[in-house]
């Protein structure tokens, strides 16, 4: 989440609503002055688009991310499966109001904020063919978890968030850290673990090393001990979690991982500045 906060500053994408299709029918949808993002991920077959007024036509596997005022239009022949992800990124948590199945509008003036407003560059719709298969996981990923739980609904926003950072730093032609993949992983085991309670020990196994040297590891990459890592994994979470869900301090303490109620505030409040109770 630190890498996410870092590249994309106040900005977070948010699921609106995630679909599949793998019935024999043809399906066709064009968008114009939208003001949410949209990822479409073809699986197989050949598709015919248009983009910006110019008609192309691609074989499958292939992926595009449609921005706001981008003038799109695909038709998928019949028998071909395909995935799609609607998501806005907005620069705080909004509550969204929904209308029907394909339709949306959230509480807030603020517009859609443009890549070049994010990463400060402009960024086609094509999806370059070494992302397509990760980007059609991180869609089937999203659009099978989303809906669970808030939860569920977090972690689908932080990996759709992670590709969208993979996809700008492949774009603007940056080479991702080997510690960076390390440390993402370690982070994202850690977060599936929370509610189980997650150990220095563990995480050391995880990373298939001994317990000192984890320490020194960790301490290199981020300057953090392992105890500090996981302390604020658990509190990056719960604060998360208090801002875009309904539910009780008490619920959040135990999904996070901690022994009692008055061990969270404390934590919470030294990481924070605040109490739980007032980061609503």
């Amino acid at each position: 989440m630190g890498k996410l906060l870092c590249q994309m500053g106040p900005y977070g994408p948010y699921i609106l609503h995630g679909q599949e299709n793998r019935r024999n029918r043809r399906q066709a949808w064009g968008r114009k002055a939208v003001d949410f993002y949209e990822i479409i991920a073809i699986e197989d077959g050949s598709i015919n688009f248009t983009l910006d007024g110019k008609r192309h036509r691609r074989a499958a596997p292939i992926a595009f991310i449609i921005q706001p005022e981008m003038e799109f239009e695909l038709r998928v022949g019949r028998g071909i499966g395909w995935n799609r992800l609607v998501f806005d990124i907005v620069y705080q948590r909004k509550r969204f109001m929904r209308g029907d199945r394909n339709s949306y509008t959230h509480v807030g003036s603020k517009p859609q904020p443009t890549p070049h407003e994010i990463w400060g560059i402009d960024i086609s719709a094509e999806v370059p063919a070494p992302l397509v298969r990760s980007c059609i996981d991180c869609v089937l990923w999203c659009n099978a978890r989303y809906w669970r739980s808030p939860m569920h609904y977090l972690r689908c926003n932080e990996r759709l968030g992670m590709w969208l950072l993979d996809f700008v730093e492949f774009v603007i032609g940056m080479e991702k850290p080997a510690e960076d993949d390390w440390l993402g992983q370690l982070t994202a085991f850690c977060r599936d673990q929370l509610c189980h309670g997650v150990t220095v020990a563990q995480l050391a196994r995880q990373a298939g090393i001994s317990r000192q040297h984890f320490r020194k590891k960790m301490l290199e990459a981020c300057n953090k001990t392992p105890k500090q890592f996981i302390e604020e994994i658990k509190v990056d979470t719960a604060s998360a979690l208090l801002r875009a869900s309904d539910l009780k301090v008490t619920e959040i303490s135990r999904h996070c991982g901690y022994s009692s109620h008055a061990v969270f505030g404390r934590s919470f409040r030294r990481l924070t500045g605040l109490p739980p109770s007032e980061w609503r």
